[in-house]
C-alpha cells in the first residue's frame, strides 16, 4: 500500500495535469463536502419518501471521489508527514462506527488551516469501516479512477470531445467499477484506454 505522502504526490501530479499551475487555489474541502452528501444520498436515508436499496457501487466511487479532494487539499496545503500520524493510513481503528457528521465537521472549518488533516483521516477511515467497505478496496478503486481521470484527460475530457458513456446509459466510472473486480488495480490504464479506443470511439 503506497503511503499517504506518495499518494499526495501523485495526485498533485494528475492536479497539474488537469488543472494547471493555479491547482493549489480550488476549494477542496468544499468539493469533499458535496461529495460527501452525495454519498449519503445513494443510502435510503430519507424516511419521508418509499425506502429503496443502497447503491453500495456508486457509494464507493462517491468515497473515492472524496478521498481524491482530501488527497488534493492536503498537497494544496502542503501539509507535514507528522500531521497524519494520529490518523495513519491503515492503522487499527478503535472505533470504526463514528457518525459521517463526524466527518462532515472535521472538513467544514471555514479557514482551511484550522482543518486538523489527523482528524480528517481518522474520521474518513473510520466512515469506509462503518459502511462495511475496507480501506484496500477504496485504495484500489482510487487507483483505478485515478488512471480513469488520466484517460479523461489525455482523450479530451476539458475541451468536451471525450465521451463519458461508454454503453448506452453506462458510464466509464461503471465499466472501470467492472474492471475493478475482474482485474484488481494492475495495469488498469491500459484496459481502460483499449475499451475506450475499441470499443467507445471504435478506433
Amino acid at each position: 500500500m503506497a503511503t499517504i505522502e506518495q499518494m499526495i504526490s501523485r495526485q498533485a501530479e494528475l492536479n497539474l495535469k488537469l488543472a494547471g499551475e493555479g491547482w493549489k487555489e480550488k476549494d477542496y474541502l468544499l468539493a469533499a463536502i458535496v461529495e460527501t452528501v452525495e454519498l449519503i444520498n445513494w443510502y435510503p436515508w430519507k424516511w419521508w419518501k418509499k425506502g429503496k436499496d443502497a447503491n453500495i457501487v456508486q457509494a464507493k466511487i462517491e468515497l473515492v471521489d472524496i478521498w481524491h479532494f482530501l488527497l488534493s487539499h492536503f498537497g494544496a496545503m502542503e501539509v507535514e508527514p507528522q500531521f497524519f500520524d494520529e490518523g495513519c493510513i491503515g492503522c487499527n481503528m478503535e472505533d470504526p462506527n463514528i457518525d459521517i457528521k463526524d466527518f462532515l465537521k472535521s472538513i467544514s472549518e471555514s479557514d482551511p488551516y484550522r482543518v486538523n488533516c489527523g482528524d480528517v483521516l481518522y474520521f474518513f477511515q473510520s466512515v469506509i469501516l462503518s459502511l462495511g467497505f475496507t480501506l484496500k478496496e477504496v485504495l484500489a478503486i482510487y487507483d483505478a479512477k485515478y488512471n480513469l481521470n488520466l484517460l479523461r484527460n489525455n482523450y479530451g475530457y476539458n475541451d468536451g470531445s471525450y465521451v463519458k458513456e461508454w454503453q448506452p446509459g453506462i458510464e466509464d466510472n461503471d465499466v472501470m467499477m467492472e474492471m475493478v473486480d475482474s482485474y484488481g488495480n494492475g495495469d488498469i490504464y491500459n484496459e481502460l484506454e483499449n475499451y475506450y479506443l475499441s470499443k467507445v470511439i471504435n478506433i
